[in-house]
């Protein structure tokens, strides 16, 4: 399409959402919680085909992060500890990989907390004791999940892989120990998307440590790009 036809239809547009009051026709289907997948587009606004791995992936389109990339055209892999996850992504993200267990330092068991609100699922008992104290949600049960490390999965999925370029982590309180997991001098992600509420200086300065840059912030999540 050449520059006079993109004019044209940029001026069409234009026209006829003052005209017949079309807002719609300017809508932008984004699906983060915070609009953090407005942020992540801009910075591969160039890149059909990307890899990412969202791990915490909770649901395929709510609060996610990725899924407007896999909308674009991008592939990668989901982790989540939560029930019938897999079955979930796979009916939606037949692109991916989708895997039932959580990342932490060692490979095994852990005790998983449900809530009614599945955003809120947590292998952290201090965050489920405060989202139990402050009533975010209500306690459904606790399971115990499998555990692996994140450079052990990496290491299988990723072989025919040549650039991870987004790493989105949104696990609740237990964001350090996926960091701990990983083997940083073979894996390094283009972006980093990670929840931070708490605005953790921990979890800066570990990223900062390893050569990330904090180039921008929402109310939950930092994101960091190599330097």
């Amino acid at each position: 399409m050449n520059i006079f036809v993109k004019k044209l239809l940029k001026s069409l547009k234009s026209y006829l959402s003052i005209t017949l009051n079309l807002p719609f026709l300017y809508q932008k289907p984004y699906f983060s919680q915070e609009g953090e997948d407005l942020i992540i587009q801009k910075l591969f606004s160039h890149k059909k085909n990307g890899f990412y791995v969202d791990i915490g992936a909770h649901h395929p389109f709510r609060y996610s992060n990725t899924y407007f990339l896999y909308k674009k055209g991008w592939n990668g892999i989901n982790i989540d500890p939560s029930l019938n996850i897999k079955k979930i992504f796979g009916k939606t993200r037949k692109r991916d990989i989708n895997l039932e267990l959580a990342i932490d330092k060692k490979n095994g068991k852990k005790i998983l907390y449900i809530f009614e609100d599945a955003a809120l699922n947590t292998l952290s008992k201090t965050n489920a004791d405060e989202v139990i104290s402050s009533r975010q949600s209500k306690l459904i049960k606790t399971i115990s999940v499998k555990t692996q490390r994140l450079d052990d999965i990496l290491k299988k999925y990723t072989k025919k892989i040549k650039q991870i370029d987004l790493l989105n982590v949104d696990v609740e309180g237990f964001e350090m120990n996926v960091l701990e997991s990983s083997d940083w001098a073979y894996y390094r992600p283009k972006v980093i998307v990670i929840e931070n509420i708490n605005k953790d200086l921990k979890l800066r300065n570990y990223l900062i440590k390893l050569n990330y840059s904090l180039i921008a912030q929402t109310n939950s999540s930092d994101i960091y790009a190599q330097k």
